[in-house]
Parts: structure tokens; sequence; C-alpha cells
């Protein structure tokens, strides 16, 4: 079975604690990185020229509006 990550954690009960840990200290390019993989296109785009060209080609205009 496979999905992606964001829906994954969704099955995971963490029984009212936070993993404060692995949020605070996980880098920038590995959160732009499983973004990026949850869309087919920008995963090959990273397969051939890397995640953070491929994060930026996909994502890079939608940063700063809410």
């Amino acid at each position: 079975m496979c999905m992606s990550t964001s829906l994954a954690n969704t099955f995971i009960s963490t029984s009212g604690r936070r993993n404060y840990y692995r949020q605070s200290y996980k880098p920038v390019s590995e959160l732009r990185s499983e973004i990026c993989e949850a869309y087919v296109q920008c995963r090959r785009l990273a397969q051939r020229y890397g995640s953070q060209m491929a994060y930026h080609s996909y994502f890079a205009n939608n940063q700063g509006r809410n």
C-alpha cells in the first residue's frame, strides 16, 4: 500500500504527546523534499535535476501568499 507521507501521518496516533524533536530539528530542505514527493511531476523533476530545483519550479510562486 503506497500513500503520501502527509496521509500516512494522519493514521499514527501519538496519544496526546507531540514529537517536538522531529518537528523542530527537521531541515527545511527535508520538508520541501517531502512536499515535492507528494506530486508526481515534481518527483520526476527532482529525480532528474534535484529536489531543490523541482520544489522551486512548482511551489516558489506560492511562497508568502496566504
